[in-house]
């Protein structure tokens, strides 16, 4: 069981205790939601030299807008393992110089 938390300082000021933080998975990078743009759901709150990685993340658009580059690959540079449920997820963050990412199967189907 973790805190119940209501803003990202809230978790950076007592993050939950794990081995590996992980972000998914549907339309949670979304530039066009608030929580695309919200530094907890990239993690951001997560301790230095832990392992952060993304299951089957989604932007939900073909493209992020230019004014949300500079956000995304800063928060997600630091990530270990990326994974997105879209092809258009791994041409997008392609786009900003990360490559790490893969593209998995959306996990209604699994």
């Amino acid at each position: 069981m973790t805190n119940k938390y209501t803003s990202n300082e809230q978790l950076k000021n007592n993050p939950p205790k794990a081995d590996l933080y992980i972000a998914g998975s549907d339309q949670i990078w979304n530039p066009l939601f608030e929580n695309g743009n919200d530094p907890a759901f990239y993690l951001d709150f997560v301790p230095k030299n832990a392992k952060k990685m993304s299951y089957a993340a989604s932007f939900a658009v073909n493209e992020i807008p230019d004014n949300n580059i500079n956000f995304v690959k800063a928060m997600l540079k630091d990530f270990n393992k990326i994974s997105v449920r879209e092809k258009t997820g791994v041409s997008i963050l392609e786009s900003i110089g990360i490559n790490n990412a893969v593209n998995v199967l959306d996990p209604v189907f699994l």
